[in-house]
């Protein structure tokens, strides 16, 4: 029972260790190309535009993936086809998790904007 557990916990490390390397390869893939596109005269509300614009797109993947996640479910239920049923419990499983990550890097990126657009106005 122990070593499940901790083969859970890893699982969950791991998880949350990718979901903040994808958040740093999107901050330094947005940085860049905002200053590809500005050059020297960007400022922190052109980075507010571009984080929020992002967060958006892949709050609304997330929620995508939420609802295919859903309609798969609800076909695996309604319309039993000689699909193997854990086969069917894991690609839920994925979508869920992709929903999750998605919503969760969405979330931060509007923050991250949020954040931008107070450095533009106090500071």
């Amino acid at each position: 029972m122990t070593d499940n557990n901790n083969n859970r916990r890893q699982q969950h490390v791991l998880n949350n260790k990718g979901i903040f390397l994808a958040i740093c390869i999107l901050l330094l893939v947005i940085i860049i190309i905002a200053f590809i596109k500005h050059g020297r005269f960007v400022n922190s509300m052109i980075f507010s535009d571009y984080f929020f614009v992002v967060g958006t797109v892949l709050l609304i993947l997330g929620a995508l993936t939420r609802t295919f996640a859903w309609l798969v479910h609800k076909r695996s239920i309604l319309k039993p086809r000689d699909e193997n049923e854990d086969d069917v419990a894991k690609a839920k499983l994925v979508l869920k998790k992709a929903s999750k990550t998605l919503s969760v890097i969405g979330f931060v990126n509007i923050i991250i904007s949020l954040i931008f657009v107070v450095i533009y106005y106090y500071i």
